[in-house]
């Protein structure tokens, strides 16, 4: 497992957790039910993820193109 993989991973569990103890103790669930909503829902959590870190990518790349200059580049 490449280093990213594992973090992917890790980052999955660490999503799934949470949501599922949330979704046992606030809706009084089965806990069968919540660790299938949480494996539904951890999906979303990494899509989210990686579009917030792929619109800060954009950006900051549309800041760097921009045609005008920093304040500090003008002295």
């Amino acid at each position: 497992m490449r280093p990213r993989n594992g973090k992917i991973a890790a980052f999955a569990v660490a999503a799934w957790i949470p949501v599922t103890l949330l979704l046992r103790y606030e809706t009084a669930s089965s806990w069968g039910l919540s660790a299938l909503l949480g494996a539904l829902t951890t999906p979303l959590i990494l899509w989210l993820t990686w579009l917030r870190r792929r619109m800060n990518e954009q950006a900051r790349e549309w800041g760097r193109r921009s045609s005008r200059e920093w304040p500090e580049n003008k002295r």
